[in-house]
């Protein structure tokens, strides 16, 4: 399987993200703020079936300089 992971450097200041062109989804680590008991409507799970708590979505926006911004849409999870 080739894995293609690149890494962009935004105008603008902020957290660096890497970014896996083959993901079909976007794990944001949670912190103990996001850690509120929520609808929990998504559900992940670990390649050995254990249960990946979620708690809620995550938009990034960032700026590439390549003539419009990226949105990305990130699942908060306890990874």
């Amino acid at each position: 399987m080739d894995i293609q992971v690149t890494a962009f450097q935004d105008r603008n200041p902020g957290p660096s993200y890497l970014a896996d062109s083959g993901a079909e989804i976007f794990v944001f680590p949670s912190t103990p703020a996001d850690r509120i008991p929520s609808d929990r409507s998504l559900i992940l799970a670990a390649t050995n079936d254990s249960l990946i708590k979620t708690y809620g979505l995550k938009t990034v926006t960032r700026d590439l300089e390549l003539r419009r911004t990226f949105r990305w849409i990130f699942i908060i999870a306890e990874v």
